[in-house]
Parts: C-alpha cells; sequence; structure tokens
C-alpha cells in the first residue's frame, strides 16, 4: 500500500505555483488542492475549434444556426445506424442538424481539413466525434447549456 502511495505521489504534477516540489510538499500540495493540473489536450481541443470556427459556414450555415452536423458514407453499417438514431435525435429535440455524405467532395474537404478520418462522425459548435455514439450520448451533448 505504502509503494503505491509513493507511485502516486511521485507521478504526480511536480510543481505548484512553478516550484519544484519534493515528496513531502508533493502530498501536501495534493492534501489542499494547490496543485493545478494542467489539461495535457488543450492544445488539440484548442486547434479543434479553430479548424470547426474556420468550417462554421459550411457546417452550421451562413447563419450559424445549425447545431450538428453528421457525416456519413454509403456502404457502412455504423452509418446507417447513426443516420437513423440521428434523424430521430434531432426531430425530437427540434433542432437544426445538417448531414452530409462523405462521397461529396465539399464534405471530403472538411473531414480532411477536420482531421476527421472515421465515419461516421459528429461535428458540433464546440467539439467533434469520431465514430458512431448512442443517440443518449448525442441527447446530453445537445442538451447542455
Amino acid at each position: 500500500m505504502r509503494a503505491l502511495i509513493a507511485a502516486l505521489i511521485l507521478s504526480s504534477p511536480a510543481q505548484a505555483a512553478g516550484e519544484d516540489l519534493g515528496v513531502f510538499e508533493r502530498l501536501k500540495a495534493l492534501q489542499n488542492k494547490q496543485i493545478q493540473s494542467a489539461d495535457p489536450y488543450a492544445d488539440e481541443v484548442a486547434a479543434d475549434l479553430e479548424r470547426i470556427e474556420e468550417l462554421a459556414d459550411f457546417l452550421f450555415g451562413a447563419d450559424r444556426s445549425g447545431q450538428i452536423v453528421l457525416f456519413t458514407q454509403t456502404s457502412c453499417e455504423s452509418c446507417d445506424t447513426a443516420l437513423t438514431e440521428f434523424e430521430a435525435l434531432t426531430q425530437d429535440l427540434n433542432i437544426n442538424a445538417r448531414m452530409y455524405q462523405a462521397n461529396d467532395p465539399q464534405a471530403r474537404e472538411a473531414l480532411d481539413l477536420l482531421g476527421l478520418d472515421l465515419l461516421p462522425s459528429y461535428v458540433m459548435p464546440d467539439r467533434m466525434i469520431r465514430g458512431h455514439v448512442p443517440d443518449f450520448v448525442l441527447r446530453r451533448y445537445l442538451s447542455e447549456e
């Protein structure tokens, strides 16, 4: 048990307020919640959001009224499932949604620029999702305020 605690302490962030910390200071900082852990994906998220913004007119319309986009392709079982769920969900929530086929040149270019290499994929103003997700997950995302 002590070895596990020591491993957790040693693997915790080594800085608080810009200072290198020893083991005891790390433990104290963890106990006092003084260590602020940085989001390791912050740069990737910022880049994703920038790409979404660059393509927003295409994705969500010039008036930005769209709330979600679904990219699919033909002969894709998970795309068919996603499309069926997507249509029912967006109708149920009465939201503005768009759907694009990956074989459309503009849609393909958008997918490439967004770095989406798996279909189906979803894009919202604040996130991208690669691959099919259950409709209850999308419902939660679309219901967030």
